[in-house]
């Protein structure tokens, strides 16, 4: 177990509730570097498009499960399988706005800063991409739910304007 636990690096996610993670940048770095060596990624596409996905499941009446997973979107032979999706963080809760914000604090701040890395003295930008059901994308960012006044993950506009192409709400943030 513990030299699985090396390879893999899962460490334990901050929060009160029990959760494990792994190291989304070196998860990110050994993906980049096997696509690149094995020719799917080459210099002229150096845009690395990256989707971050997440779900809660319930197992049973009692057990629910928050679920975070990645998928390198170049990766055109494994990104619509399952083999293309990574698991970066199961955490044993609810999915709750309060509970993500507090266990996935290492992932939000991997998010923000790794944006571009370099391999092969060829400088590769990273892009994050939301990929989940609507109910879980407003939870991430603690917004209420689709039928509320702000439904939009995007900006911040009331729904009542939306049918104004005109008007443009103020864009959201990681802090919603």
């Amino acid at each position: 177990m513990q030299q699985a636990n090396t390879v893999l690096q899962i460490t334990r996610t901050p929060g009160k509730e029990p959760g494990v993670q792994r190291d989304l940048k070196e998860l990110l770095k050994i993906k980049i570097h096997r696509l690149v060596d094995n020719g799917t990624i080459n210099e002229s596409c150096q845009d690395i498009h990256v989707k971050i996905s997440g779900d809660g499941t319930q197992v049973g009446h009692n057990n629910n499960f928050i679920n975070i997973t990645c998928t390198v979107l170049n990766d055109h032979n494994t990104a619509n399988s399952p083999n293309g999706h990574e698991p970066i963080a199961i955490i044993a809760a609810e999915e709750k706005y309060e509970i993500m914000k507090e266990h996935l604090v290492d992932l939000t701040k991997v998010i923000s800063s790794f944006t571009q890395y370099v391999y092969n003295d060829v400088k590769y930008n990273i892009i994050y991409y939301p990929g989940s059901d609507y109910n879980f994308l407003l939870c991430t960012l603690g917004l209420a739910s689709a039928n509320s006044n702000y439904p939009c993950i995007k900006c911040k506009m009331i729904k009542s304007n939306f049918f104004n192409p005109s008007l443009q709400g103020e864009p959201r943030t990681m802090e919603g």
